[in-house]
């Protein structure tokens, strides 16, 4: 939205600028929809639903996200039925639509299936590049735009120049030749091009660019937060086991080695990003699960590739291999199609954090004074906030609007809502932080809250230690109501999360959890106690 006060510069390295100048475009094209059909006047009103209700723009960038998980299972059809078959093609692209992590991932609004897209889209024209010795310019520019995507769509140049050498084109010419080949020195200027056109700033604002990359740098070979070991490891056991099911994960390794055995041109080249890009994006710490997502179509073409293969080497099913391996793939699909079903069950119910925000409205007084405890705000439910907050927030946002025109678009909003008399809505409650590790008893006797709302749930990275408020509550407080994601009647679920993600939907073991959200709690402060 900082895009919208003409300022292009993100301010903000951790990631490349193609994702945000797209999401730029498409709240440009939403809000002259809007103006065309009369909702909007000016851009005042899109500023303005930004701080009231920015939910129209999450569904945008979800369903860039969605719509591009899509197009993903196309173009691995196409390029498996380019290199390979038809026959392989089909499966190949039904195993990756019944993928879990792909599946689960297409909701959100983050840049990794939009990567793995134009990864797949450049392995369209580098296969050419391989087949016919053409493209070389469409496949640097596309994995120049992966790059612009996120950083690590530059490993995208391997698999370029292996198609490079093991092109019929250049197969015959001697390896110094080969390398100042015009064709392959082209296809670097367009992908380095691509890049920076999308990118601008890394070079405009490389002070910043190279701050962010050195943080970036230390954050991942160190961990983020927790420390779950290294992504090798932590890949294998846990994501890829858990995100696409330990049958897929055990056919997909054992396509792997099928193809490594077997070792033809078209398998190298497959195989020479997948490869790669675990070895680097492993070796870290910093281990998020969604960082796996651009492999997921290769293990789905090397599953599909061997289990054809082996099908096809039993006579008694040759006039029906492509029916048994359907067969066979979706046998082997049958966990990830599990999680993808309780997955879809959980995110339809709504949120503890919903809940809680709506007993909340109805039941509370406006004016209320709540004490949120929280280190994240992730695990709070969402309230509308009191005129001293705002007044607040506004002192925070013009220093924030400093570096980050993000927070000038929320002032200007702020300013207009605040002129129009509406606003803040009613009811509305004064909200009460205090970084969660500092809290006591004292501060929060001079805090002086008439309510309080804690948290607790499994995702420990994301979960405040409540405890610290047990003295304070079993002395001043009443309980009011608890929200819970679960059946309090039987055993305590056991379910797997995301360590590293604040997102309360189980990854896997998703039994008993019936709703997303963590537990929320919700007290009365006794008045003639509170001082």
């Amino acid at each position: 939205m900082g895009f919208f006060t003409g300022d292009l510069n993100p301010h903000f390295f951790l990631y490349p600028s193609l994702y945000l100048y797209i999401l730029y475009i498409t709240y440009g094209l939403y809000y002259l929809l809007l103006k065309g059909l009369d909702f909007f006047s000016s851009l005042d009103d899109l500023f303005t639903l930004f701080v009231l209700n920015p939910a129209p723009l999450h569904f945008i960038s979800r369903g860039i996200t969605a719509l591009l998980g899509t197009l993903t299972i196309y173009l691995l059809y196409l390029l498996s039925k380019k290199l390979y078959s038809r026959e392989i093609a089909l499966i190949s692209s039904l195993i990756l639509s019944l993928t879990y992590l792909h599946a689960r991932d297409s909701h959100f609004g983050t840049t990794d299936v939009p990567l793995t897209f134009l990864i797949l889209l450049a392995y369209i024209f580098i296969s050419d590049i391989f087949l016919s010795g053409k493209n070389y310019i469409l496949a640097g520019i596309i994995s120049g735009f992966s790059v612009s995507m996120k950083y690590n769509g530059a490993i995208l140049a391997v698999p370029i120049l292996i198609a490079h050498l093991l092109s019929k084109e250049t197969f015959e010419e001697s390896f110094v030749k080969k390398f100042f080949n015009k064709k392959i020195i082209f296809s670097a200027l367009a992908m380095i091009s691509a890049f920076l056109l999308t990118s601008p700033y890394v070079l405009l604002d490389y002070k910043s660019f190279l701050a962010s990359i050195k943080f970036l740098t230390k954050a991942l070979r160190q961990g983020i937060g927790m420390e779950l070991g290294i992504g090798w490891i932590f890949y294998l056991k846990f994501t890829l086991r858990y995100g696409i099911g330990a049958p897929l994960l055990l056919a997909s390794l054992a396509g792997m080695a099928y193809l490594i055995y077997r070792h033809r041109k078209e398998d190298i080249l497959l195989l020479s990003f997948p490869v790669i890009y675990y070895l680097i994006i492993g070796n870290s710490h910093g281990v998020f699960s969604r960082y796996m997502i651009p492999v997921l179509p290769f293990l789905s073409l090397f599953t599909a590739v061997v289990i054809y293969d082996f099908i096809s080497s039993i006579k008694i099913l040759k006039n029906y291999k492509l029916l048994a391996s359907i067969l066979v793939s979706i046998l082997v699909l049958i966990p990830s199609i599990y999680s993808i079903i309780s997955f879809n069950n959980t995110i339809f119910k709504k949120d503890t954090r919903n809940l809680a925000a709506d007993w909340i409205k109805t039941n509370l007084p406006s004016g209320s004074r709540i004490y949120m405890h929280g280190h994240y705000e992730y695990e709070l439910p969402l309230l509308p906030r009191d005129l001293e907050n705002i007044e607040a927030d506004i002192v925070d946002f013009k220093e924030r609007g400093k570096t980050s025109p993000n927070f000038i678009i929320k002032l200007r909003a702020l300013d207009l809502l605040l002129k129009k008399g509406t606003y803040p809505p009613n009811p509305n409650f004064h909200i009460l932080r205090s970084e969660s590790e500092y809290i006591n008893d004292d501060l929060l006797t001079k805090m002086s809250p008439d309510y309080i709302v804690t948290t607790e749930y499994y995702l420990n990275y994301y979960s405040s230690d409540a405890g610290k408020l047990d003295n304070f509550i079993k002395r001043f407080c009443t309980p009011l109501v608890s929200f819970y994601p679960y059946n309090l009647t039987g055993e305590k679920p056991n379910p797997l999360f995301d360590p590293l993600d604040a997102f309360y939907v189980p990854f896997a073991r998703p039994d008993g959890i019936l709703r997303p959200g963590p537990v929320i709690h919700i007290y009365k402060v006794l008045k003639d106690r509170r001082i």
